[in-house]
Parts: C-alpha cells; structure tokens; sequence
C-alpha cells in the first residue's frame, strides 16, 4: 500500500496520468501484483475477475475484491501471456 501511495504521488507530482487496461466482458485481469487504488479504478470495468502471480488473499486489494464480489486467485507464481487462453475455476482456485 505504501509502493501504491508512492506511485500515485510522483505520478501527480509529474502530472501523469496513470492509465490502466481497457476490460472486455469475458476478459480476466492477470497480473504481477495489483494495488487497491488500481483495482477501485476499474470497479465500474466489466471484467470476469482477477489472477495475480503475487499477492495474498488478505491484502487490502484481496479484500476490497471480496467486498464487491469479484473473484481473486493470488499467488499463481507465473507470468501471464496477453490474449492467452485459460481455464479458470474460480470456487477451488486453479488455473489451467
């Protein structure tokens, strides 16, 4: 959270912008990691849910997630290649 307010700071102290992802419908958020603010952003985004090669499921990201209802797997230990096809079991937290 701290990585996040600091990124955010200089991002105003230099007027950037700090742009994020464009969602589709049936498109799933797959990441490193993922800061609260980021995931707030993209609330109002409809998107299938979120996989995050980091993270744990008692971050603040994890929890706001669970808040809103939507699905989170974390810790996958893998990078994630752009438009690739997955399998994703949300309720038993595997990706195929």
């Amino acid at each position: 959270d701290l990585e996040d307010l600091r990124d955010r700071v200089i991002a105003n102290l230099q007027d950037r912008k700090i742009v994020f992802p464009a969602l589709s419908e049936n498109s799933v958020l797959c990441a490193d990691e993922l800061y609260p603010s980021h995931l707030v952003s993209l609330l109002d985004k409809p998107f299938l849910g979120v996989l995050l090669a980091q993270g744990s499921v008692y971050s603040h990201t994890a929890l706001i997630a669970k808040a809103v209802g939507i699905p989170m797997i974390v810790q996958l230990g893998r990078a994630f290649e752009a438009g690739a096809d997955m399998t994703v079991n949300w309720q038993e937290g595997w990706v195929a």
